[in-house]
């Protein structure tokens, strides 16, 4: 049993340390060239006007920050598949590389949700879908990696993947 807790230990402080790092990465890289395309490629599909990274509905600003570009999703999925023992080198690379772009597509249609909601509901309830949907996006894409890697690497329980 102490083996297992150990294990489990071991996994939170590589997934922590990894998240914690790729997080100030990206807090201090210069994606703004990423946020304003997303904001231009979803203004442009709606119609909308866009500054930078900023779309304008109904007299609203809706700001394209780090957090919007799938980015932070991205570096928790790279976490999780890296601080753990299994699946292989190879397998975790192409586990990762597949789900960022699942993640990454998933995210454009987040946001168009979110910015089609606010054309027709406000930006009130566009925020309230905003982070809805956030978290929904992220329970998927843990549920479908989840579901994969224990298909490909063959466990029964997560425990089995430390």
């Amino acid at each position: 049993m102490d083996v297992e807790k150990n294990r489990v230990r071991l996994f939170l402080v590589k997934f922590f340390g990894i998240f914690l790092i790729l997080y100030v990465l990206v807090l201090l890289a210069p994606i703004g060239i990423l946020e304003n395309w997303i904001a231009g490629f979803e203004a442009g599909i709606l119609g909308l006007e866009t500054a930078g990274n900023a779309v304008f509905i109904n007299g609203d600003v809706f700001v394209i920050t780090e957090s919007c570009t799938g980015l932070v999703s991205g570096i928790i999925l790279f976490a999780i598949i890296f601080s753990l023992g299994k699946p292989n080198l190879r397998r975790k690379i192409l586990l990762f590389i597949s789900g960022l772009a699942i993640l990454m597509l998933v995210n454009l249609a987040r946001i168009y949700l979110v910015l089609s909601a606010g054309i027709e509901f406000g930006a009130e309830y566009a925020g309230i879908l905003h982070t809805a949907t956030w978290f929904l996006t992220a329970a998927v894409i843990l549920g479908v990696w989840y579901y994969l890697t224990k298909k490909t690497v063959k466990v029964k329980k997560f425990s089995e993947l430390l």
